[in-house]
């Protein structure tokens, strides 16, 4: 069975979760598959946003009404698939950023201990 973006997203938050147990190298390394991976997930953002749209679409064919368009619109799987997926684009700059910082401070912490 194929791993889904949720599941592969969620490892790296696992892993990320004991910074103790981290090292600066992998730090850095889990930055350079983090972007990576963050080019498909907004592929995937483009794809999800793009079927709300036509639900959308749809709805306003539907009901006529702009407004009742998009609360209906907003209720559907769509909806929540392509908010899923903006998500997971937030959490992966977030873990993304995350990272940089435990290298820099590892780094700042390794030269002040180099200067005592």
């Amino acid at each position: 069975m194929a791993e889904t973006t949720r599941d592969i997203i969620n490892k790296y938050r696992n892993r990320l979760a004991d910074a103790s147990s981290l090292s600066p190298p992998e730090a850095s390394q889990y930055i350079v598959e983090l972007a990576s991976y963050m080019g498909n997930i907004t592929e995937l953002l483009i794809e999800k946003q793009m079927i709300y749209n036509k639900k959308k679409s749809e709805c306003l064919d539907e009901v006529k009404s702009v407004a009742k368009a998009d609360v209906k619109a907003q209720c559907s799987e769509e909806y929540k698939e392509w908010q899923e997926v903006k998500g997971y684009l937030a959490l992966i700059i977030e873990l993304i950023r995350a990272c940089k910082y435990y290298v820099r401070a590892s780094e700042d912490e390794q030269s002040f201990s180099k200067h005592t």
